[in-house]
């Protein structure tokens, strides 16, 4: 509350004294005013060369401007073909990656599949030997107590 009243007390001095100063008259003789008209061609044609000037220079930075958001463009539009082309590889890539899994998996498949089929082999030619052997050693041992003769 204090601090609006201070804020409202300070405005409204600085108001008043803004109206007590009186504003600062400007004393132009005839002369000077001559002297004015006289040199006004003059001013005029200074302010056009520098409007000319600042036009030229507006114009020049326009067409700058204009060139290097065409060069972005350009940029951009071979950034997309770029992304897009590298999008596409990826995705190519990556059905090839799946591809070489499936194949590997298969592969792995396989050589397990090979190799219990090798090992079943190898266990029954074994078995089989064994089984053959017992039998050709039962069959010699019950000869050999009958004896050769009979």
């Amino acid at each position: 509350m204090h601090a609006a009243f201070r804020f409202t007390a300070i405005i409204g001095l600085f108001i008043s004294f803004m109206i007590a100063l009186p504003p600062k008259t400007a004393h132009a003789g005839f002369f000077d005013r001559v002297q004015d008209i006289y040199y006004a061609p003059e001013k005029l044609n200074e302010i056009e060369q520098q409007y000319k000037e600042a036009n030229e220079a507006l114009s020049q930075q326009l067409e700058q401007s204009r060139q290097h958001a065409e060069s972005i463009a350009r940029k951009q539009e071979e950034l997309a073909e770029s992304n897009s082309q590298l999008m596409e590889q990826n995705t190519s890539l990556q059905t090839e990656l799946e591809q070489i899994k499936q194949e590997k998996a298969a592969l792995k498949h396989k050589l397990v599949t090979a190799g219990i089929v090798m090992a079943s082999l190898l266990l029954g030619y074994i078995a089989a030997i064994r089984i053959w052997r017992f039998l050709s050693w039962r069959r010699h041992r019950n000869l050999g107590e009958r004896g050769v003769s009979g």
